[in-house]
């Protein structure tokens, strides 16, 4: 990569949530930044509150020591190696430093939307399994956060096919 060049940032959430960075797979330190991460991602372009985060991956700690674990946890991100790419930050707040539209979830959507039969084949080769599979961390808000994002991307999924196979038997039937 050049001086200059801006790398080129792939996240999947259809499965186990993976960041590949410039074709290789960015490894984390510890699965709470690697959840850290994948929750960033998931807000697409909004900035999260740093007091959310302290309190969604470590809120069973005392809040002085969530927030040390953050500003740890960030520190470690966006210090050095591929992981520096992932995160922007703020005295306030942490954002997605990629871009949203740059996901295996966000090319679902636009492969189902597009209604065709290539489309739902391209959708069914980016469906590697259930969403954010085995991110949980053992933190109940941020495991309720990931079984919510899981249930509401099915059902999303389910209603919006189910919505475009009936149109086709009605169009079928008329």
């Amino acid at each position: 990569m050049k001086l200059g060049d801006r790398p080129e940032l792939y996240v999947r959430l259809l499965g186990p949530p993976e960041f590949i960075l410039n074709g290789e797979r960015v490894s984390f330190h510890t699965r709470k930044t690697a959840a850290l991460c994948t929750y960033v991602a998931c807000q697409a372009s909004r900035r999260v509150e740093r007091s959310t985060l302290s309190e969604l991956l470590w809120g069973a700690t005392e809040a002085r020591f969530a927030r040390g674990s953050l500003r740890t946890a960030l520190s470690i991100l966006c210090r050095g190696g591929a992981t520096r790419h992932i995160l922007e930050r703020d005295r306030n707040t942490v954002w997605f430093a990629g871009d949203p539209a740059n996901s295996d979830l966000a090319h679902f959507h636009q492969c189902i939307a597009r209604g065709t039969e290539r489309g739902y084949r391209e959708a069914l080769v980016l469906w590697r399994d259930e969403p954010l599979r085995a991110v949980e961390v053992g933190e109940p808000a941020f495991d309720d956060w990931a079984a919510e994002f899981r249930q509401n991307t099915i059902s999303f999924a389910y209603r919006y096919l189910t919505e475009r196979l009936s149109a086709f038997t009605g169009s079928a039937a008329t």
